[in-house]
């Protein structure tokens, strides 16, 4: 069913409406490529935008909301209730007191194979686009940033925070409750451990524990 011309809702347990009605709901635009086909969907009643793109091949569970300006790769999964490309976090100090806006376009990227579980955020980029590693998996109930970068193969754990502009390396492991400021980089092969709030650079293959975080032990030699 079609509910405007802003938002498309696709409800999977009726017949998929024709791309000509899909397109006449946003505005004439050819649409095409923005729905997987309806039984390769998990449910019903998720959102996404005219301007984002999702590969065939990826599934979308109810509650899901897919903004504008997100290209979602081939084999994907989209948890219950997750949000992929809202505006980001961004506001500028006014004068008075207040607080301004700053636009947020830069998109949001899922390359192949990732995951992300139920009530978890990635938010759209501002100076770049945020982008999911392949191969990656993000848990229940993490948010990760604008403008972040999360390498291939990485594990995003529950809870974990993942602030702006960061870079996570391939193979990264973010262990529960982990926060990582923005504009930091956990190296390839590091692990975050439970809890800990990183605000300096993580070499890769260590592990990091505490609050703040620091140095515990390498992580192992065959992944350097």
């Amino acid at each position: 069913m079609i509910e405007d011309s802003d938002d498309l809702i696709v409800d999977t347990m009726q017949e998929a409406p024709a791309l000509d009605e899909i397109a006449h709901a946003a505005g004439g635009a050819m649409i095409k490529d923005v729905f997987s086909p309806p039984w390769q969907n998990a449910g019903r009643g998720y959102f996404v935008h005219p301007e984002a793109r999702v590969a065939p091949s990826s599934v979308i569970f109810p509650g899901a909301y897919i903004g504008p300006h997100v290209e979602i790769g081939e084999h994907c999964v989209i948890g219950p209730n997750s949000a992929i490309g809202q505006p980001g976090f961004g506001y500028t100090e006014q004068n008075d007191g207040s607080w301004n806006y700053r636009e947020h376009t830069g998109g949001v990227v899922l390359e192949d194979n990732v995951h992300v579980g139920a009530c978890s955020c990635i938010d759209q980029g501002r100076h770049r686009e945020t982008r999911i590693g392949r191969g990656s998996r993000v848990d229940n109930h993490c948010h990760i940033s604008h403008n972040a970068h999360i390498g291939e193969d990485c594990l995003i754990i529950a809870h974990a925070m993942i602030a702006g502009s960061c870079d996570i390396g391939d193979g990264a492991i973010i262990s529960p409750g982990a926060q990582i400021r923005d504009h930091v980089t956990v190296g390839r092969g590091a692990m975050v451990g439970l809890g800990a709030v990183v605000v300096k650079d993580v070499p890769e293959a260590e592990v990091w524990v505490g609050v703040p975080a620091k140095f515990l032990r390498a992580r192992g030699e065959e992944l350097r």
